[in-house]
């Protein structure tokens, strides 16, 4: 939630996430009750769109600036 990458292995366990970006640590159901508040306007998003959406969003506020360009489909 905090600097807004996306990838599925930042939850590497049921409830641990660690974002492979800026290295934040938190409970995931915490992190997912947090992106759910955060994500309510992106809900008019198809699936497939949502993604780049949320990596496009993540550019903005990434700290290393090195996923954007890789990431996106």
């Amino acid at each position: 939630n905090r600097c807004g990458f996306v990838d599925r292995r930042n939850r590497s366990t049921q409830s641990e996430f660690k974002c492979l970006c800026c290295g934040h640590t938190i409970n995931a159901d915490v992190n997912a009750a947090q992106n759910i508040k955060c994500r309510r306007s992106t809900l008019r998003y198809k699936k497939n769109e949502l993604k780049n959406v949320l990596l496009k969003e993540h550019s903005k506020k990434c700290p290393s600036g090195k996923h954007f360009s890789i990431m996106v489909i």
